[in-house]
């Protein structure tokens, strides 16, 4: 019986060449020398960078959206929308800085009187968590994740 295998040229499965395994990078300890032929690679540590960065770009985005909504009506803006652009410290200026709105609107018996007051305290909210998320981010810079590398 002729094996169909060998006749069509393929190898049997029993021929292969076992797969290699990754090699492992050794694992770092400040305790030890670095293993020859290796060198120490810091990165950002994603376990801070993601979320911080996550963090802040949200509550940015709400900052912008929030400044967009004064610009509609700048006749009765409460706040400066301008000092919103600014990541982290514009919020709280923008609270500090924030006034009341009063006015009427209407004509004849249908005229009314309004007030309308800043919302300082959504501002500040957000300057924190801002402020919260820039912490995390740069954290991982300061506490980066240490690896040794293969030199090359």
């Amino acid at each position: 019986m002729v094996d169909e295998t060998a006749a069509s040229g393929e190898t049997d499965a029993r021929e292969r060449p076992a797969p290699q395994a990754p090699v492992e990078e050794p694992v770092y300890e400040s305790s030890k020398p670095m293993p020859a032929g290796y060198v120490l690679e810091k990165r950002p540590h994603p376990a801070l960078l993601i979320p911080g960065g996550v963090t802040l770009a949200a509550s940015y985005a709400d900052t912008l959206l929030f400044a967009l909504r004064e610009r509609q009506d700048p006749e009765h803006a409460t706040i400066t929308p301008g000092w919103l652009l600014l990541p982290v410290l514009g919020p709280f200026i923008a609270a500090a800085t924030s006034h009341d709105s009063c006015g009427t609107t209407g004509w004849g018996n249908g005229r009314h009187s309004y007030c309308r007051h800043p919302d300082s305290n959504g501002l500040a909210v957000l300057g924190g968590i801002q402020a919260v998320g820039l912490a995390l981010a740069a954290s991982s810079y300061m506490a980066p994740r240490k690896r040794a590398v293969a030199s090359r």
